[in-house]
């Protein structure tokens, strides 16, 4: 390999000329700028230019960065690293491992198909960029300060581990985990100062479902932990794809733990883009203070079932519908439960067996008073499984009329 070494004792304009005579705006093999002597090199990139690195960079001495760094191998800080309003990039095209030594950068871009490793602690205080290439971070911490821009993200380039994001508004976080993106947005964080860490794993092991959902998935799950601050009301975003086996990306929402083998509860779903291939769901509930794990579930598919007629006349003509029945078949008896409320949400009738529900329902007297309601629009709920296993659970309004 072409091994290059600069190091002189003489002020910043010596430092610069003998480093641009030495190798130009580009740079190729092992580069170790270090100190000699009492003041040593310090190597300025002024706004505007590039310096190209085409193999390992070692900095022992002072850099300060106005301009652009390009570097395809491996990239070491020993000495002291003046972001100021630059860009580093890492473009290599096999393994590149960074080792900053905890200190910050202002643009980071990642870029080039081989893998990055970070090897100490980052902070970002203008931008990270992904466009090819992944990122992992291991056990070292990377953090994108307030009034950063996150951008990219795609299947060839993402964050493998954790991300770490300070501030409110919206916040992005493009990761994922065994060449799998499934990136995380939150929405309208409020709070003071919130300081929040994503990062995703797989499995998610025995997770427990509320009554309402068909699954909560066992594929993975996402982790959050609030670092500092206060963190009092957010949306969440979470994508998915055929891994999740979802039967209908439209019954796709999203779910939340306080831990791992919990029960997930529902969060609903207030938009979904996409479809099962490539999607994502937005919950409609903000997630909660004390939850701090996220999973995608799927809804019951009610689709088709219609158990309770809209309207009865306690004086029809045809004796069938003087009352309001259950005409779902195959209903298990245990956990069943009907009830029908009045526009105060008093419970007018309720009954806990199949058979009364099926063959008798309600006829419009209240179960309380025994007198006869009123024509009016009542509301009703009904839940309970199937003999095959499906959760039954609906609502809606039923109108009692002459």
């Amino acid at each position: 390999m072409d091994m290059r070494t600069i190091g002189v004792k003489y002020g910043l304009l010596l430092a610069v000329m003998i480093f641009s005579t030495f190798c130009g705006p580009y740079c190729s093999g092992q580069i170790t700028l270090y100190n000699t002597g009492t003041d040593g090199l310090v190597l300025t990139i002024a706004e505007n230019e590039i310096l190209t690195i085409q193999g390992n960079m070692e900095n022992q001495s002072t850099i300060n960065n106005y301009g652009t760094i390009l570097v395809s191998g491996d990239w070491t800080n020993a000495g002291n690293f003046n972001a100021s309003n630059g860009s580093l990039t890492l473009n290599g095209n096999s393994t590149q491992h960074f080792d900053h030594a905890n200190q910050s950068l202002f643009q980071f871009n990642i870029s080039g198909s081989g893998e990055k490793i970070l090897e100490s602690d980052l902070d970002v205080t203008g931008g990270l960029n992904l466009t090819l290439g992944i990122l992992t971070t291991g056990s070292n911490q990377l953090q994108v300060l307030p009034n950063a821009l996150v951008e990219g993200g795609s299947q060839e380039s993402f964050i493998n581990g954790a991300l770490i994001i300070h501030g409110t508004g919206d916040k992005y976080f493009p990761i994922g985990k065994n060449d799998g993106f499934f990136p995380v947005n939150l929405f309208n964080i409020q709070g003071n100062d919130p300081v929040i860490r994503f990062e995703l794993f797989e499995p998610n092991p025995g997770p427990q479902k509320p009554e309402e959902l068909e699954t909560v998935s066992s594929i993975r799950y996402w982790e959050k932990s609030l670092i500092s601050g206060i963190l009092e009301n957010a949306r969440i975003n979470l994508s998915f794809d055929t891994s999740e086996e979802l039967t209908e990306a439209s019954f796709a929402v999203v779910t939340e733990a306080e831990s791992i083998g919990g029960l997930f509860q529902n969060l609903g779903r207030s938009e979904m883009v996409g479809d099962i291939e490539d999607g994502s769901v937005t919950s409609d509930l903000s997630i909660s203070v004390n939850a701090n794990f996220y999973a995608i579930g799927q809804e019951i598919d009610l689709t088709g079932i219609d158990c309770i007629p809209s309207a009865f006349s306690t004086s029809a003509t045809n004796i069938e519908d003087r009352s309001i029945k259950v005409y779902c078949s195959n209903i298990e008896a245990e956990g069943f439960s009907f009830k029908i409320y009045n526009k105060w949400g008093i419970v007018v009738y309720e009954t806990n067996s199949v058979e009364e529900a099926t063959t008798t329902g309600w006829n419009g007297i209240n179960n309380n008073t025994q007198k006869i309601e009123k024509n009016d629009v009542y509301r009703y709920t009904i839940s309970g499984r199937f003999s095959n296993g499906r959760e039954l659970k609906k609502f809606g309004t039923i109108t009692k009329i002459n």
